[in-house]
């Protein structure tokens, strides 16, 4: 559904500032559908043997590589790739205290934040990777007014 302007000209809507100038992806429509908002869990999706010539129910793109389990949606390579990738986790602000946090040298697992990276500071709340320890401690200065 698209609008036009009075020189009857398409209008890009409210995503025109998101994509000006912007590479991120091939098809506006791949980032701006109410579809690719959405979830998808991975582990819902079969490969198929060889690749089918139908559109992908969240970017539109062909050729598609999986099918939902349950049948009927197709999804292509790229957008089952980038449901893999890990979601990035952002805490609120002031609800991790950077003053409990301490270093530490022995193996404590993954980070509870971003869940990529060895944790190496720990609290009562939280393991923390180096990153985001380091995004945290950054806002919290910035809070502050430190630079």
């Amino acid at each position: 559904m698209k609008s036009t302007n009075q020189s009857g000209k398409a209008d890009p809507g409210p995503y025109k500032a998101a994509f000006s100038g912007s590479n991120c992806c091939t098809y506006a429509a791949h980032c701006c559908t109410p579809a690719a908002l959405l979830p998808i869990n991975p582990r819902d999706y079969v490969a198929i043997p060889v690749e089918k010539d139908e559109p992908c129910h969240i970017c539109g793109r062909r050729p598609t590589s999986s099918v939902l389990r349950s049948g009927g949606k197709y999804l292509c390579y790229d957008c089952l790739k980038r449901a893999k990738r890990p979601a990035k986790v952002q805490p609120l602000p002031g609800v991790l205290d950077l003053r409990r946090f301490e270093r530490t040298k022995v193996e404590l697992g993954r980070c509870t934040i971003c869940s990529r990276r060895k944790a190496v500071y720990r609290s009562p709340e939280a393991k923390l990777c180096e990153e985001c320890y380091t995004r945290l401690a950054r806002e919290e200065n910035m809070r502050a007014g430190v630079r």
